[in-house]
Parts: C-alpha cells; structure tokens; sequence
C-alpha cells in the first residue's frame, strides 16, 4: 500500500520524444512559410528610402525648370541634399531624356525605381531577380 502511493505519486512526466520531434517540424513548417513573406516586407520597407530621394529630385527639378527655363543635366545643379552613404540605394542617377527624371537602384541590384516626368514612380526588376516588384506588390505612385 505504501508503494502503491509512491509509485503514484513519482510516476514519470512530460513528453516523449514522437511528441517533440512533430513539434520541432511543425515549428520548422510554419518559419520556412513565413521567411519569404518577411523579406519581401522587409525590401517593400526599405524602399521608401529610395521613393523619398526619388520624390525630393522631382520636386527639384521641376524648380529648377521653372527658375531656369530647361532641366538640370546633374543632380550638383539641383538645390537638394542627398545623404552619402545611403543606407538602402546607390546614389541616384538623373535623366534627361526618355521622358524619366531619375532612377535608383537598390544596394543588392534587385530592382530599381524610376520617377518619370510627372512623378509617377516605376519599380523595374530587370537587372536582378525576376517578379521581385510584383512579389512587393509596388504600384505606381504619384508624386
């Protein structure tokens, strides 16, 4: 009687090794789902900095048109500060022609953002990996 009692109330606890191993994998499962979604957010995130610059030279430019009657050929001609190093981007490139006014690539050459002449902003994803602006799901924006 006393054993019985005993036996009761030290009989081993806690979990077998079927029930932690099916834990780890579904842990595994749900983390390699949400990887991609998170660095598709994360690049989304990161491209504000660069719709940013882009939106500043556009509204630069077109200051510099109205004060000087034609656009700036470089981005030194513009009354605007870009800050260097960028944390996100390479440093912007001005256009001229094309009907674009500036574009930018990111740090990885992933993709590049464009700001045409009435400040509609373009993701392109050409020089790095393919669907890249589409998986951002990067619309036009008007500036």
């Amino acid at each position: 009687m006393i054993f019985s009692h005993f036996k009761k109330k030290f009989a081993p606890q806690g979990f077998t090794l079927i029930e932690v191993a099916v834990t780890i994998i579904l842990i595994g499962v749900v983390v390699s789902l949400a990887l991609p979604q998170f660095s598709i957010t994360t690049k989304r995130s990161r491209s504000s900095e660069g719709v940013q610059i882009l939106s500043a030279i556009w509204r630069a430019q077109n200051l510099y048109t109205f004060e000087n009657g034609s656009a700036a050929g470089n981005l030194t001609d513009l009354d605007i500060e870009i800050p260097s190093p960028l944390t996100n981007f390479n440093t912007p490139v001005l256009y001229t022609t094309d009907g674009q006014t500036a574009y930018i690539v990111d740090n990885n050459s992933d993709y590049r953002l464009y700001i045409d002449t009435t400040g509609t902003i373009t993701c392109d994803d050409t020089p790095g990996l393919a669907g890249i602006c589409a998986k951002m799901a990067f619309a036009a924006y008007p500036y």
